[in-house]
């Protein structure tokens, strides 16, 4: 146990070390610690070399993910939880189609017109208030005389 524990002490310390090159600020050692680190056959300059090179794929795959043109942002925030290129694409992808079905349906529900009636007792404020609402919103107001 005291063994695994020093190897864990120093595993962390090869990570802050090696991690402090790259600015993947989401990162943490959890993400990619393999278990055979606290191996006693694997060596210091395994772990450094598969630390290094989970980080510059890491690296690879931000690059790819920034400069899609679509579902970027979708995609680097699903990539920020899985570390899985494909996945976050995919996910990516399901986020940016749930976003455009969504606006289609609020764009659909803006382009039809409906014709409303009410009556209200007002002040002259608040008629003023009232008619500069509907006119920045592009509502039409018919004044019924009585």
């Amino acid at each position: 146990e005291k063994r695994v524990a020093e190897k864990q002490e120093r595993i962390e310390a090869l990570y802050m070390d090696i991690t402090s090159n790259y600015d993947i600020p989401f990162l943490t050692l959890e993400k990619i610690m393999s278990e055979k680190w606290l191996n006693k056959g694997t060596t210091e300059k395994t772990i450094v070399f598969e630390i290094t090179e989970r980080c510059e794929q890491i690296v690879k795959d931000l690059a790819v993910i920034r400069k899609m043109p679509r579902y970027a942002f979708e995609a680097e925030q699903a990539y920020k939880t899985c570390l899985d290129l494909n996945k976050a694409l995919e996910e990516g992808e399901r986020m940016a189609n749930v976003q455009e079905a969504k606006n289609k349906v609020v764009a659909d529900d803006d382009s039809e017109s409906y014709e409303i009636a009410f009556k209200a007792t007002l002040t002259k404020g608040q008629a003023k208030a009232l008619s500069l609402f509907c006119q920045v919103n592009g509502i039409k107001l018919i004044q019924i005389k009585e």
